[in-house]
């Protein structure tokens, strides 16, 4: 059984998850900015990124010390940054709903994109750190 405070040996995944979540928001963004010119379009781009990256590094923060107890309270603590991501969506469709369609779309693929990239990363942390302990 694990303990609810959050050790310093369990901050080491979180960072490095955190860090290549990072470069893979930044490796998107700059993908954008080379393909697509156009200003209209970058700042909603990156706006979608960093948050989809804010959400999943607090995502896996909080599950991070529930490695080690019943899956009931890791799957809750999951659904809840499910459930965080979904409501992320929705204020960025309201904050969107005037926009250009060009600058809504950037936001919100930007976003998705960067919810799948980071919902695999996070998996595959999580699955690690259960595997080694």
């Amino acid at each position: 059984m694990g303990s609810y405070a959050f050790q310093k040996k369990q901050m080491a995944p979180v960072l490095k998850q955190s860090f290549v979540a990072g470069l893979v928001a930044l490796a998107g963004w700059g993908g954008i900015s080379f393909f697509w010119h156009g200003s209209d379009i970058l700042r909603p781009a990156a706006l979608g990124l960093a948050l989809a990256w804010g959400i999943s590094t607090v995502s896996f923060l909080i599950l991070s010390p529930l490695v080690g107890f019943p899956m009931k309270n890791f799957f809750l603590a999951w659904l809840g940054g499910i459930i965080a991501r979904f409501f992320a969506l929705g204020v960025l469709m309201v904050a969107a709903w005037r926009w250009a369609p060009s600058s809504q779309a950037a936001l919100l693929l930007s976003y998705a994109f960067g919810v799948i990239a980071s919902l695999l990363m996070e998996s595959r942390a999580v699955v690690r750190s259960e595997a080694l302990g």
